[in-house]
């Protein structure tokens, strides 16, 4: 869940290539080649680095959407659905305990999972195809139901989404 996930796996990558490269020589060739270690090492702390970096995670919290969102038509449909106050309130009461800017729902969690906070209006409006794929259809979040989301709510989620737009995305 870190912005830095593809360097994270090519780091993996190439710590794989050293191991691999040191048990070469020692079975191929009787050399042991221990800086391969060093360099396995190295690459192992990047990683625990790289993987602690939050990134745009710590954004400021911005409750006036007109502030920093930029609407496009067809969140302005979205914003102005009769559902979306209550969809709003679903989020806030479902998702936002991990899609937070500082997640409680556990102590190692220390971002929102894929980096999409859902707290406010801009964070719900610009996500609103996310929540509509992941809550409304596929039901795949909450994970497991964690927070019992019901099926009422996840109907109006897609009765929000599909409703207020004049056209499909």
């Amino acid at each position: 869940a870190t912005e830095y996930n593809w360097v994270i796996a090519a780091l993996i990558f190439l710590m794989g290539v050293s191991i691999r490269h040191f048990f070469n020589y020692k079975h191929g060739k009787n050399k042991d080649l221990w800086w391969c270690w060093a360099i396995t090492a190295v690459l192992l702390l990047l990683i625990v680095a790289l993987s602690t970096q939050t990134g745009k995670l710590n954004a400021p919290l911005d409750d006036d959407i007109t502030a920093n969102l930029r609407m496009n038509s067809q969140q302005e449909y979205l914003y102005e659905h009769e559902g979306y106050q209550y969809v709003k309130d679903t989020m806030q009461g479902r998702c936002s305990m991990c899609h937070s800017r500082e997640p409680f729902y556990s102590e190692n969690m220390l971002w929102s999972p894929k980096n999409t906070p859902l707290e406010t209006d801009g964070d719900i409006l610009k996500n609103a195809h996310q929540i509509y794929l992941h809550a409304g259809l596929t039901k795949a979040m909450p994970p497991a139901n964690v927070s019992f989301m019901e099926d009422a709510e996840r109907q109006a989620i897609i009765d929000w989404y599909e409703g207020s737009l004049p056209y499909r995305w």
